[in-house]
């Protein structure tokens, strides 16, 4: 669903808001009936109580859910664009500047449940600031109210008093990237990029100069008349090419609430032309280790390689 609209005059010239629902039916039948053979039955004391288990539980892949469901979901994604007019030395043109790239709202509704059929709402969204900092967020909207143990119970918030929701978690991200302009056009194979996302120590590109990344976490969470809880922590990490040949890196997670550092590693690469170095040192925190290791960088003769290492349990 499109709507447009258009200004003649000012500095914006039109919005436009694209909405794109969705529905969707989804079943699943109650296969801890005894026709399926998916559950049995065993005594679990002396008194002759007889407990419900699935023969697959415990496996790789687990056993099948009990209970019936039966629901109907929903969404409804959100777009939100504007044009502004530009002044240019050839004339007016326009501007296309994205204010919301999303905000979907979904959630479901059990037909087959007793009670409490409608599943509580969750919303995100997501937008770039300034072409640089991409800023993301989420959240849950609780329709039900609370008993005197802050668990929900078959009555709307709205029924109890006036509100329609209550938001019982959140979260937003704030992150930003600074990337230095490679020197020549770097090609990579898709076995290359998959191994990187494994192990980021298998692709170094030298011809970056450097790569900074800084992210702001926020979180909060709320249930019924208990305090919220709210955290806040900074991301940092980077990479520097120091030399053609050397490489040095650094990852770091800090916690606002606590006041300190709860993690800092640092990684140094050295090119050895046929072989290379790798070194990962996390000096202090829960996980304090570090690895070493030198190898051959052809993947033929990937298991010729030196490693020393100490991990934080030993």
């Amino acid at each position: 669903i499109y709507g447009m609209f258009q200004y003649k005059r000012g500095p914006v010239a039109a919005i436009r808001h694209v909405l794109t629902p969705s529905v969707g039916l989804s079943y699943r039948p109650d296969f801890s009936e005894a026709h399926y053979g998916y559950y049995r039955k065993v005594q679990t004391d002396t008194n002759g109580t007889l407990t419900s288990y699935s023969i697959f539980q415990n496996t790789v892949f687990g056993g099948p859910a009990a209970g019936k469901y039966g629901a109907m979901t929903f969404s409804l994604d959100n777009n939100l664009e504007m044009k502004v007019r530009v002044k240019t030395d050839s004339g007016m043109t326009l501007k296309k500047i994205k204010l919301l790239e999303s905000l979907r709202f979904n959630s479901s509704y059990n037909l087959i449940a007793d009670s409490m059929k409608l599943s509580p709402i969750n919303f995100s969204g997501r937008t770039t600031l300034a072409n640089k900092f991409i800023l993301t967020f989420g959240g849950t909207l609780d329709p039900y109210a609370y008993d005197a143990l802050n668990r929900d119970y078959n009555k709307f918030q709205i029924d109890e008093n006036g509100r329609l929701f209550r938001l019982t978690s959140a979260s937003t991200a704030l992150n930003f990237n600074l990337t230095g302009k490679s020197k020549q056009q770097d090609k990579i194979s898709q076995q290359q990029l998959t191994q990187y996302m494994h192990d980021p120590f298998q692709y170094v590109n030298f011809d970056i100069p450097y790569n900074l990344f800084v992210g702001y976490n926020l979180n909060y969470s709320k249930r019924g008349a208990l305090d919220a809880t709210l955290n806040q922590s900074l991301t940092f990490n980077g990479d520097l090419s120091l030399t053609p040949k050397w490489k040095i890196g650094f990852n770091s997670w800090y916690d606002i609430r606590s006041g300190k550092f709860t993690s800092f590693s640092t990684n140094i690469y050295r090119d050895l032309h046929c072989w290379e170095m790798k070194l990962n040192w996390i000096p202090f925190g829960g996980q304090e280790s570090y690895s070493f290791q030198i190898n051959v960088k052809s993947s033929v003769l990937q298991d010729l390689k030196l490693n020393k290492r100490k991990d934080f349990f030993n």
